[in-house]
């Protein structure tokens, strides 16, 4: 993990660094200004591809629950870009 600490309550934040939590909206608005929605479609996709055809799954993550993980997360993805998208248009209006 980039930056790692216990979290015994599963809720707090264990891969942003402390500059990164007090402003979670850059670390979005950097991600989408870096990564289109299509190369993350992409890079997830191939990820899942590697880890189910590998064949070896740990009982609590079967080729289903990942299928079914990724099937989860490309909708919230999605709204993260939709999201982005319109205040960065509305800034691009009123210049």
């Amino acid at each position: 993990m980039r930056f790692y600490s216990e979290d015994d309550e599963g809720g707090r934040p264990v891969w942003m660094s402390p500059e990164e939590a007090v402003d979670p909206c850059s670390t979005l608005r950097e991600f989408c200004g870096e990564y289109s929605l299509s190369n993350c479609r992409f890079y997830l996709w191939k990820m899942l591809a590697a880890s189910i055809s590998a064949g070896n799954h740990p009982v609590n993550a079967s080729a289903g629950d990942q299928l079914y993980f990724f099937e989860s997360l490309m909708p919230a993805l999605e709204a993260l870009y939709l999201l982005y998208r319109e205040p960065a248009e509305e800034e691009m209006k009123n210049l």
